[in-house]
């Protein structure tokens, strides 16, 4: 059924949607190819900019078996697409899990961000930014104030030497 999903894979990519979630709603039939297909029936809203539709299908994928790489962005997506819809705290739940699952995946934490900031955490917000600043940033200039930079970012109440 792989082949199925591959077939589908091309015909989004062509903007021949509704096509391409047929022939996935078949693949899904495979209980093998579950997660799979219904996880690319999300690609094919998320491309059509319709990520209401989108999350019964990302829910269903995660039931499914998932490659490791396609569970991350199952997770990624789903929250995404959640707080993208003004729902935060169910947003929160998968962001969590993914960081839980998979700690060293850096490019969740601006998500994570975002959506602490829409849960009123901007504190927390930018203290995960910051520090992914000081840990990713190339610019010599930033990691000249490195330590300086962290040490705020643990705690941006604090004033002067404390």
């Amino acid at each position: 059924m792989t082949a199925m999903i591959d077939q589908a894979i091309v015909l989004r990519k062509q903007g021949a949607f509704d096509q391409a979630i047929t022939l996935l709603q078949e693949a899904s039939q495979v209980s093998n190819d579950f997660g799979r297909a219904m996880l690319h029936i999300v690609w094919c809203h998320d491309a059509q900019g319709e990520e209401r539709e989108a999350i019964p299908f990302y829910k269903k994928a995660l039931e499914g078996r998932l490659p490791k790489t396609e569970r991350f962005d199952c997770l990624l997506g789903l929250a995404s697409s959640l707080r993208c819809l003004g729902c935060y705290e169910e947003a929160d739940s998968f962001v969590r899990i993914a960081k839980n699952e998979y700690p060293d995946n850096e490019e969740l934490l601006p998500f994570y961000a975002m959506n602490l900031y829409n849960l009123g955490k901007g504190s927390d917000a930018v203290s995960i930014l910051l520090k992914l600043l000081v840990s990713s940033t190339s610019s010599e200039s930033i990691k000249a104030y490195k330590e300086a930079i962290e040490l705020y970012a643990s705690d941006l109440e604090k004033t002067g030497y404390d």
